[in-house]
């Protein structure tokens, strides 16, 4: 059963703040029983140059027996029974790191996807540094935008896709993957370190809907904090781990596309990386206007968004789908709700409950989804991003308005309004949101636990 909750803010501008969520119904059943073990751990680095040395930490709750073994993965080769081991990574790579412990009573894993990241040269983050996800740079140039008048575009198309407009684009730079949990954290803890972070009544902030300046920008409900990925310890926030498949497999969410955030908390994310980088932010928080001769990084106008996700410039086509392709059958393409023959959601780690999120760029053609054992294909969009069809919707900067047949020139949609563009579709939605010509819009203060975004650069 979904529903929305309106909650007032008591503040100056007494703006109605509006948060959307899923009630679940369900019990968690399966679940392991409380005497069983439960494998968790932690590293004092996730990401730097090789050789990268990696201290292990074993969190595991050992259930009603005590923990007698420990067996590490560290996802080059190498293993270790160690309890608190330190590994060494040589080589340049992501690397899935899992941990099984045993008592008397049974035993449990946590698999961590990608969970070290290890470049050579250098160039690795250091201890401190803010991460950035790569960035695909796109030439200038004109398409079309709108949808087609073929196969899903015709079945599935609304009237606001329409009419077909030539639109010509500046050079600019997009996100290839979504900006994921661990990217968010860091802007969240940032931010609480500056005393920047209040709560619904412009009270310092200690849990709950997050705030800046009278603007919610991220939500985590009470008792859905390991749903909304990202948990707050009282001091500091933290990615969570969730519980897939197989068995009661746990799966860190930092590679997973930060979601409950609104469009206030993506462009505050916006300037302040665009600062860490030593950029000139983009946005005027009192007027929350793009400033196109910045040089920091933005949300993708819905020009932007529809070009990277659909364009194909050498063969002059419109793909339906963002990643090449104008049908979408099976589940080893985009994560979404499964459509016309199809129950449930594609939900690929197996998660037990909603969100059924997957990490950013898993349809990658290596990845084997855990949820019917699927091989993926690799399925980038004609530029080269991943996950421009579902998993999460992601907000662009403009206001929503039509279109006009007229040909454009760099579009930012209208000057006011609103509802700001979201784009994608998501885990939580069918064929139709995935399409690369779907458009929808909602208030820029809404969260929800499928919205995310991803950036760009003019």
């Amino acid at each position: 059963m979904k529903y929305m909750h309106l909650r007032k803010n008591p503040m100056k501008n007494s703006k109605l703040a509006l948060t959307l969520f899923l009630f679940l119904g369900a019990g968690l059943s399966g679940c392991p029983p409380l005497e069983s073990p439960q494998a968790d751990f932690r590293a004092n680095h996730t990401q730097g140059a090789a050789p990268l040395e990696v201290r292990f930490t074993d969190l595991s709750i050992p259930g009603k027996s005590p923990i007698t073994e420990w067996f590490w993965m560290f996802g080059d080769g190498v293993t270790s029974t160690e309890q608190d081991p330190t590994h060494t990574y040589t080589a340049e790579g992501n690397f899935t790191v899992s941990l099984t412990v045993t008592t008397d009573q049974g035993e449990d894993t946590r698999l961590a996807f990608n969970f070290i990241t290890v470049s050579t040269g250098g160039e690795g983050e250091e201890e401190g540094e803010f991460p950035v996800g790569e960035m695909i740079s796109v030439p200038a140039g004109t398409f079309t935008m709108g949808r087609t008048d073929a196969g899903d575009d015709a079945l599935l198309g609304q009237a606001d896709e329409l009419p077909r407009h030539s639109v010509t684009l500046s050079a600019y730079e997009i996100g290839k993957y979504d900006v994921t949990t661990q990217e968010y954290v860091e802007f969240l803890n940032w931010a609480l370190g500056q005393g920047l972070l209040e709560n619904e009544l412009g009270m310092p902030y200690a849990g709950g809907i997050v705030f800046i300046d009278n603007e919610i920008i991220f939500s985590i409900f009470s008792g859905e904090a390991v749903e909304a990925g990202i948990v707050f310890g009282g001091e500091t926030f933290s990615s969570a781990a969730r519980i897939g498949m197989p068995g009661f497999t746990s799966y860190s969410m930092k590679l997973h596309p930060v979601i409950n955030v609104s469009w206030y908390g993506a462009v505050h994310y916006c300037n302040w990386l665009s600062e860490q980088k030593g950029l000139t932010p983009c946005y005027d928080t009192e007027t929350w206007t793009l400033n196109r001769s910045a040089n920091g990084y933005h949300l993708p106008t819905e020009a932007q968004w529809e070009h990277a996700a659909a364009w194909d410039a050498v063969s002059e086509k419109h793909w339906i789908y963002g990643f090449m392709s104008d049908t979408n059958l099976g589940r080893e393409r985009c994560n979404i709700r499964e459509f016309l023959g199809w129950s449930g959601c594609v939900n690929p780690l197996g998660f037990l409950t909603e969100p059924y999120t997957s990490p950013v760029g898993w349809f990658n053609g290596i990845n084997i989804s855990p949820n019917g054992n699927i091989q993926t294909v690799d399925s980038p969009s004609p530029v080269g991003c991943y996950d421009m069809s579902g998993n999460v919707w992601q907000w662009c900067n403009d206001w929503y308005g039509l279109y006009i047949s007229d040909p454009v020139s760099d579009p930012e949609g209208p000057d006011a309004g609103t509802q700001r563009v979201i784009r994608g579709g998501s885990w939580f939605y069918n064929d139709n949101s995935a399409r690369s010509a779907q458009r929808s819009q909602i208030a820029p203060y809404a969260t929800y636990f499928n919205f995310g975004f991803r950036l760009a650069r003019f």
